[in-house]
């Protein structure tokens, strides 16, 4: 067999995994277990240089476990409840006609259809005997024997910290007494191989039953997808992007930010708001936050003769705060001078085109090395080397034709800079509670 191809994470790639990537899937809004098979797609993992860094990266995927044993019981409880309300309304006995079986023949009833090529056969459902139920009473009480160990073994690593309002799951212990309670209604059974002709309920308990001894066995592992990957793996990777979970890094400290503050954050309802995802809330205060979208307040008036395609075209800020204010965030995570240079730019179009009150860009810091740079990249080595002090951001004035000052922030946020314990995320938690504070004070 061809050796597999890896991805060698660096220090910080693995300080930034380590706090927020138990919160990745949910931040993705991977809720449900047929979304995350799919975020199952990785062909290539994730792996460290020394053997040090290993532990690191377990407790990363330890974390991430624990969040996944959470949507498994949320599937399992979601396919024992269809099934309990099918036991309850399914008539005994039902049978069907077709040109093909899709269940127990009925004999007497096929002898009188045989000879239009028409078979009567029972349902893959019969009632309250079915089979079907028993097996899903026994694959029931195996996922909730293997999550509740799982939650027991994995809990510390998802609550090593203050875990956000948004990302706490609270209902855990809720749903796992449930599906305790539904596993003991459906008769002793065996589990079995599952078929393409079993109900949806069941196929929903196989694909739980399968996922959880996948985390048993430690067959699910994190990296990302590449076009050409060489090698073969026999686990499942989760896709990870390190520039989104940096983002979900910056997410979190502003999250930590209005907590501390004594907003209560939550997600959007649907229909609630046309362009956010989050809303902050303090009293009748409330402080929308988007990410990855266009905002309404765009300036763009068209592109050319593509009125219909103007949409995709206009900037998509990582994360946007608007309560009254508008303010504007870009993550770059990179430690690459053009790359940062880029982000300069960027920021400064979204001034133009969204005319925010305040343009934030954020970046880990540069690590650079003697060579040949851009003028303007040697502008971003500069300015790194004076935004490294005791503040860790400068802020660009810039007078509008109005006369009014607006300002753009360069901030560094190093996941690898805070040390673990009570003092996790204290300088990077410091530097976006003074931008913020001087942002969001009322004049």
């Amino acid at each position: 067999m061809q050796e597999k191809k890896v991805i060698k994470l660096t220090r910080r790639d693995l300080a930034l995994l380590k706090k927020v990537a138990k919160y990745y899937l949910h931040y993705k809004r991977i809720v449900d277990l047929g979304r995350l098979l799919k975020q199952m797609g990785g062909n290539v993992e994730y792996d460290v240089e020394h053997d040090a860094d290993k532990e690191s990266l377990a407790h990363a995927i330890n974390g991430l476990y624990y969040y996944i044993s959470y949507v498994i019981t949320k599937e399992a409880l979601k396919a024992a409840q269809l099934a309990w309300r099918e036991k309850l309304t399914t008539r005994e006995f039902s049978n069907d006609f077709g040109e093909e079986i899709y269940g127990e023949l009925d004999i007497p009833r096929t002898i009188v259809t045989y000879p239009y090529r028409v078979y009567s056969f029972y349902t893959i459902v019969r009632g309250t005997d079915a089979p079907e139920f028993a097996v899903l009473g026994a694959l029931l009480r195996e996922i909730y024997t293997g999550v509740k160990g799982l939650k027991e073994q994995l809990e510390g690593y998802y609550k090593d910290t203050d875990v956000p309002r948004i990302f706490d799951l609270k209902k855990f212990d809720s749903y796992l007494r449930q599906l305790k309670d539904y596993s003991e209604k459906f008769r002793k059974g065996k589990i079995r191989t599952p078929s393409r002709r079993d109900p949806i309920w069941l196929r929903r308990a196989f694909h739980a039953y399968e996922t959880l001894n996948s985390l048993a066995e430690r067959r699910v592992t994190v990296g990302e997808r590449m076009k050409e990957a060489e090698g073969e793996t026999d686990k499942g990777i989760l896709t990870m992007l390190r520039w989104r979970l940096y983002e979900l890094y910056v997410f979190y400290l502003i999250v930590r930010y209005l907590e501390g503050k004594e907003y209560r954050v939550r997600r959007v309802k649907r229909g609630e708001h046309d362009y956010s995802s989050y809303v902050a809330e303090k009293g009748k205060e409330k402080l929308f936050l988007t990410l990855n979208a266009p905002l309404h307040f765009s300036s763009l008036e068209g592109v050319g003769d593509l009125q219909k395609e103007k949409e995709k075209f206009k900037g998509r800020p990582d994360i946007s705060l608007i309560n009254g204010k508008r303010i504007i965030f870009e993550c770059k995570y990179s430690s690459l001078p053009s790359y940062i240079t880029q982000g300069r730019f960027k920021v400064m179009a979204y001034m133009y085109e969204y005319e925010p009150d305040v343009a934030v860009l954020v970046y880990p810091g540069l690590k650079t090395k003697v060579g040949s740079y851009t003028p303007d990249d040697e502008v971003t080595i500069d300015l790194d080397s004076k935004i490294k002090g005791d503040k860790r951001y400068i802020d660009f004035r810039f007078r509008t034709k109005g006369g009014a000052v607006k300002k753009i922030y360069v901030a560094i946020l190093d996941p690898e800079l805070d040390p673990e314990g009570k003092e996790k995320d204290r300088v990077n938690l410091q530097v976006i509670t003074s931008i913020l504070d001087e942002v969001m004070k009322p004049h």
